[in-house]
């Protein structure tokens, strides 16, 4: 037993088994929302090395950031009074209070005297500023490079006076941003940089340009909770408003559909009888690669599909090699687009793919995936996070839940830049994956769609997944799945490859919270979070 094993873990690296520790300690804390406030009182609040450190590391900056408050009109003379309160128990000093309404911001700034480096919160009805607050956002503005925008996260605080409802964002992330505004309810701007805009301006309308406008800094993440919210509040709802969906254009681009298949003649009927009846994206074709079904009433299904205006057959009966059989099959695609696409999904979304090319048209997005459920409706893909799972390789979150559970909200519900998508279904630009050069074929079966994306991030795209577009997907069922000691061999030779590979990006997916938990495929508090005020607030 001893000798199969040390076999089998030959390929991995020592670094792979500290990585593996660290995801093993990084265990969950109960119920994401149910347990926070708990989980707050034990793991996240300010010690006396942190009040000591908020009071002293002022003096280490070369300038002291002045935080403008401008709390809004509406703000009856109570709520404004409990505000300054608020303000006054804040460790950092340099701040002033202005009663400003959003549409005036501009023209009040204009006209005031500013000093350098002065930063601009709006505090709207409801909003708390946790201690630590004021001192996170000035610190991101002390630097030299200092950022445009600053933000954080937040939570509630309910009737009971219990914060609750966490909202752990992710670091900058254009597409989500352009989909759900998830900046400005809890953000710091350049007083400067607002105030160069035209009067009447608004807050949201200045953020707009992070994502239409080149040559400007990209939003700084404060990996902390910096804005909490009374309930109940419609603030946050109205400042995530969704923006007008975007439309394709009149000839949008081609698009080849790519799927691989043996012996499946149930599930293969499933899916491409779907595609073709439901799919309503005017220019596809479909290729499905035989990778050497040997059934009769495969082969009769083949030819049955086949004689479809749409459909070609490609035989490939190469022993099976997910990355080898896509590779080969894209070489003789024809689309501007490809899209990979398993035999065991079904299509119920007429728009599916249409939502799938908007963003994979963009000029900076990489590979593009949807939000893929089971057949009981649950989640079985809401993209790839690198650094987590059981291996601390790559990880599914959410797996298994409701997308509809209210615990999710934020979380599976708007577009994100992921660090991945998973091969089950990925749109790509057939140029961008040729100067990736495909799949490596090297992973034959694990880690080769994630590979790809990391590959393609590192050209300098990002990569997409939205729930826009929903398709169903029995997972491993288009593939044999082999239980030899040749199969565990082959996957632990796999994982070593991509763990030699992306060894640095494993240790931190800017899509991924340092306060959530690495081990496990739901969401839950790290018994350790992986980031501190200190670490926080060192830019």
């Amino acid at each position: 037993m001893t000798s199969i094993f040390l076999r089998l873990a030959r390929p991995l690296r020592r670094s792979f088994w500290t990585r593996l520790r660290i995801v093993l300690s990084s265990r969950g804390h109960g119920a994401f929302e149910g347990d926070y406030a708990t989980w707050l009182g034990s793991r996240a609040q300010l010690t006396d090395e942190d009040l000591r450190y908020m009071e002293t590391q002022p003096d280490t900056w070369t300038r002291q950031p002045r935080v403008l408050v401008f709390a809004e009109p509406e703000l009856l003379p109570g709520e404004l009074a409990a505000l300054k309160q608020n303000l006054q128990r804040q460790p950092y000093p340099h701040w002033k209070l202005l009663t400003v309404a959003p549409q005036q911001a501009v023209e009040v700034l204009g006209a005031m005297e500013r000093e350098p480096r002065d930063l601009v919160i709006f505090a709207s009805r409801g909003m708390v500023f946790p201690q630590r607050a004021l001192f996170c956002f000035a610190a991101a503005f002390a630097r030299k490079r200092a950022p445009l925008v600053a933000y954080g996260d937040e939570d509630r605080i309910n009737s009971q006076g219990l914060r609750t409802r966490p909202q752990f964002k992710p670091d900058w992330s254009p597409e989500s941003f352009e989909h759900r505004d998830y900046i400005s309810s809890s953000c710091a701007i350049s007083a400067d940089w607002l105030a160069g805009r035209k009067p009447g301006t608004l807050l949201a309308q200045v953020l707009a340009k992070l994502v239409t406008q080149d040559n400007v800094a990209a939003p700084r993440h404060i990996p902390q909770v910096l804005v909490s919210r009374l309930e109940p509040s419609t603030t946050t709802e109205a400042a995530e408003a969704k923006r007008p969906p975007r439309k394709l254009s009149e000839s949008p681009p081609s698009v080849t559909i790519l799927i691989p298949t043996r012996d499946r003649p149930a599930d293969l009927k499933t899916c491409v009888e779907s595609l073709l009846e439901i799919t309503a994206y005017p220019d596809f074709t479909v290729r499905i690669i035989d990778n050497g079904s040997a059934l009769p009433e495969t082969k009769a299904l083949l030819s049955e599909l086949a004689a479809h205006k749409k459909v070609k057959v490609i035989s490939d009966p190469q022993p099976f090699n997910f990355a080898a059989i896509n590779n080969l099959a894209a070489k003789q695609a024809s689309g501007e687009l490809l899209c990979f696409l398993n035999d065991d999904t079904r299509i119920h979304q007429g728009d599916w793919l249409g939502q799938l090319v908007l963003l994979a048209t963009k000029e900076a997005v990489g590979a593009v995936g949807p939000m893929l459920l089971y057949p009981d409706h649950s989640i079985q893909h809401a993209g790839v996070f690198i650094g987590t799972g059981p291996l601390g390789l790559a990880g599914h979150l959410h797996r298994g839940r409701d997308p509809k559970d209210p615990e999710l909200a934020g979380y599976v519900d708007r577009v994100q830049n992921v660090s991945a998508v998973t091969g089950a279904c990925l749109v790509v630009r057939r140029s961008t994956f040729d100067q990736v050069e495909g799949f490596d074929e090297r992973l034959s079966v694990c880690y080769n769609d994630v590979d790809l994306c990391l590959r393609i991030s590192a050209l300098g795209l990002r990569n997409v997944w939205t729930p826009l577009s929903a398709l169903y997907h029995n997972e491993n069922v288009s593939a044999v799945v082999e239980r030899s000691e040749a199969a565990e061999s082959r996957y632990w030779l796999e994982a070593g490859i991509f763990e030699e590979r992306w060894r640095d990006r494993l240790k931190c997916d800017p899509g991924f919270h340092p306060n959530l938990a690495l081990l496990g495929e739901q969401l839950q508090l790290a018994d350790k979070p992986r980031t501190s005020l200190r670490a926080a607030t060192k830019f």
